[in-house]
Formats: C-alpha cells, structure tokens, sequence
C-alpha cells in the first residue's frame, strides 16, 4: 500500500479502512468503541491496545511530511479527522476549485481512455467527499464532452440514441471504440513496413525526421508531438478568427446548421413554410446560449439538397418549428434519425442517408460547424406572405412619420398603439425618403469679427480713383478711412 502524499488521499483512505476493517479496527478510528464505565481492568488493557493499534497503523500508512498533521492527537479517531479536515476541506473555494478542474478537464491524444475515466473518477470522489456529488447525467455530459476528435463518430451516434445513456454503458462504448482505434493504427503500420520490403533482403526503415531506425517520417512521434503543439498555438491563434467566421454564414438566410444537440427541425423564417399551422399556446424551446425562446407554429419545408456532381435532389422537412427569435436555422440530427435517416460525420463533409442507404444530402465544415448543402423552395403562398409583410410595414412606417423598425416594434410589441399587426419576420424594405432625410451639407466657413476696444484698433480703408473733379482739370487720388 503506497503511504498517503495528499495526491492519492481518495485512494489511501479506502485501502486503509478496509485494512483497519479486516484487523476489527475500524471502530476506533470510527469513534463507534466506546468503553464502559464500570469496565474491568482487562477490559480497558484491550480497549487501550487495540486504540493503539489502529492509531499505529494510521501512523506508520502515512509518508513523513504528513505526519505533522497527527503528531499532537492521542486518539485514533482524532488522528483520523484531523487527516480529514486536511483534506477534504468542505469551504466554497475548494468546491469551486474542484468543479473547475473536473468540468474544464480535456483528455490528451496521447493518454488511454482507461487513464482519463479514473482521473475522473477521482475528482468525482473527491467532489462526493466534501458534500458536493455529481450527478450521473453531468457525469455522462462531461465525459463526452472531454474527449479528442478520434472519439467524435461514438460521441455522435451516443447523442442520438433515444434512450438515457447510463455512465457504465458509455464508458464501455468508448473503451470499444479505444480498442478499435488501436487495431486501425496497428493495420496501417504493418501495411506501411510490408509495402517496403526488399525483394532480396529487408532493411528496417530509417526516420527523415529525427533520424531514428524502426519508422518513417509519417509515424514518427517526435514529429506528431511538434505538429500538435503547432496545431494548439495555430487554433489559439486563429481562434477569433474562427469564433468569427461563420457569423456571415450563419446569419444567410438560405443556410441550415447541421445540429446534433437539437431536439427539432427550426427556423425564424414564417415564409419558408407550406402547410403551416399557428400554435394558440407558444411553446418553450431552449436554446444553446441558455435563452428560453417561443414557437409561434410548426409546418413543413421543402428543400432541394445540392450536390457538385449530380443534380439537385427534392426533399421535405417535417414538423419544422417556427421560431422568430432563432439566430439561424437548425437542421435536427435527433429528428432526421426519428424518420429512419442516418446521419455520418466526417473531417470535413456530413452525409444524410435515407433508411434504404440512398445519399439524400451532404453537409461541409466551415469553422467549426457544418452547413447543409440546399435551397429553400418557395412557393406561391410564402411569396404572398412576404409581399403582404413588406407592404404592411413599410405602410405603417410611412404612416407614422417615417419611424424606425425598432421603435415600430415596440409599438406592437408593448401594445402602445392599436390596430397595427405586425409579423415576426417582417422587415422594411429601402426607404429612399429616409435617406433623402438624412443627408448632411457641411457649414460654410465661420466668419471672425474683430471688435475695437481704442482708437484706430481697427481701421476699414479703401482707395478711389482716378476722378476727374469738375473744377480741376487734374485727376486726383483719395484714400476713404473709417
């Protein structure tokens, strides 16, 4: 048994109470053995020789820089709490500290599936010893949630099972996998060395990389070490500029997000929607920012999925939500699998396939989210309906002066005016008025004056001339001074 450093306390505490349980002593570091009153003298002999006992064990458990801790207990039992409030400290921060760690924690691509569910375990202990469990579903969440892209194909067909996942079902699943990936490797190397086998005699290849005998330059872990340190600082470099490429793209209104956390097809365009059909109750959808939003109605949308190659291919989403306050539209993983699709991911493309194992549509990478490939079909009714918004609107905004869309929806919205009916997808179209209205003449240049405060500060001259005077035949000269 390893003696207690403080790294390992969840593991020495339970090999030293089974061990003190095994010897029948476990009462006393317990505080359970108590000793009678009346108790005869050999009594208290084995009362005291088993306390000394447990509280030697407790001792010689424990490595010598922790011994200060326990060096002024006399009791087991008070040895033993001691250790405890040591340890387990129950204050705000070390909670605070503890959950940090466990729900921040990522695993390595170099580190074994099997190494990364014990390290999580043994925060979970810990977090369980200080009075802060956590629950089986976060612990199933956090879980999938730290592992690396080789695991990204399980953690996607584990999201779309139906039934609750257990944290025993999980964690083999991934241990499967693990062993998968292993054989791949193994199978691609040997392929590798076999490919280089001499005719006449075969010479273990030569690493251009490091050097090295016994692999090439494609397999050499110096070189995968060095290009993931890369990749890290290239990501962390990039990473505004990636949080922010797909903003564009999403805010399109023709692009759909393929989404495997979604419960339900969505979109905040009322326009897209054929057989539409109004909630009289407004739905509560929760959102990935943590919003709770309304669905107003569901209906169909028909779209053509897009290919390079081969032509486009109808299709038709069902019970599609209608959500005005919806930042993007959703294309649901979960509901597309309801209707026996399946749905695969890829580095850089996702494939929708139809229960017959027909190609039905594809996705692309951008950032780190895929886009479905498609165009909304729109028909005849979402064409009135978006002429019939843009015409109401952009006549309440005349009506009313000319005023903006935001305070015109506060109109509505705060019910301040009567009679207006407003859509949620709604929108003003170009208002050459209201840009006439706006435009600015820069100011002619200020004029400076001068005041006079004595004589002759300020003199206003000019010269007339020549003039012929009446009375002389000479022309003369004058100079006007006020």
């Amino acid at each position: 048994m390893d003696k207690s450093g403080g790294s390992n306390w969840i593991t020495w505490k339970f090999q030293v109470k089974h061990l003190l349980l095994g010897k029948g002593l476990w009462k006393y570091n317990e505080g359970s053995a108590t000793l009678a009153e009346h108790a005869t003298e050999e009594q208290r002999l084995k009362f005291n020789s088993e306390s000394q006992k447990a509280f030697s064990i407790l001792a010689m458990a424990i490595s010598a820089s922790q011994l200060y801790l326990i060096t002024s207990c006399e009791e087991p039992k008070e040895a033993w709490d001691a250790l405890k409030k040591h340890f387990e400290r129950e204050t705000l921060a070390n909670k605070l500290f503890l959950k940090k760690k466990y729900f921040r924690k990522e695993m390595s691509e170099d580190s074994s599936i099997e190494t990364h569910i014990k390290e999580m375990k043994e925060l979970t202990d810990k977090l369980s010893s200080i009075g802060s469990p956590i629950s089986e579903e976060d612990q199933v969440v956090t879980l999938l949630g730290s592992l690396p892209s080789p695991f990204a194909s399980v953690v996607t067909a584990l999201e779309a099972r139906v039934d609750d996942l257990s944290l025993d079902f999980v964690q083999q699943q991934l241990l499967h996998q693990e062993r998968k990936i292993k054989v791949q490797e193994v199978k691609a190397e040997v392929g590798q060395n076999s490919a280089l086998v001499g005719a006449q005699k075969w010479k273990p290849p030569k690493c251009w990389s490091c050097d090295e005998v016994g692999h090439i330059q494609r397999f050499c872990p110096k070189r995968k070490k060095s290009q993931h340190r890369a990749k890290i600082m290239e990501e962390e470099i990039e990473s505004e500029a990636e949080g922010t490429f797909p903003v564009s793209d999403i805010m399109d209104e023709e692009k759909w997000l393929v989404d495997s956390g979604a419960s339900s097809h969505m979109t905040y365009r009322r326009d897209y929607f054929t057989n539409y059909q109004p909630f009289s109750v407004h739905e509560k959808v929760s959102v990935g920012d943590g919003r709770v939003v309304e669905t107003v109605g569901v209906g169909n949308v028909r779209l053509d999925m897009l290919f390079k190659v081969s032509q486009a291919k109808r299709a038709t989403m069902f019970d599609v939500l209608h959500v005005p306050q919806l930042a993007c539209n959703l294309f649901s993983v979960r509901a597309a699998a309801k209707k026996g699709n399946t749905v695969k991911f890829g580095q850089m493309k996702c494939w929708i396939s139809g229960p017959n194992g027909g190609l039905k549509g594809i996705g692309y990478a951008y950032g780190k989210l895929y886009q479905l490939k498609c165009k909304v079909i729109m028909t005849e009714e979402s064409a009135s309906i978006v002429s019939e918004n843009k015409s109401n609107i952009d006549l309440w905004h005349q009506r009313l002066g000319h005023l903006n869309f935001q305070q015109l929806r506060v109109l509505v919205d705060q019910e301040l005016a009567c009679g207006i009916k407003l859509p949620e997808s709604a929108k003003l179209s170009f208002c050459e008025g209201c840009v006439e209205g706006k435009m600015q003449r820069k100011p002619f240049k200020s004029l400076t004056y001068h005041q006079s405060r004595r004589k002759l500060g300020l003199v206003h001259s000019d010269v007339c001339g020549p003039i012929t005077s009446g009375i002389s035949w000479r022309k003369s000269l004058f100079c006007h001074v006020c």
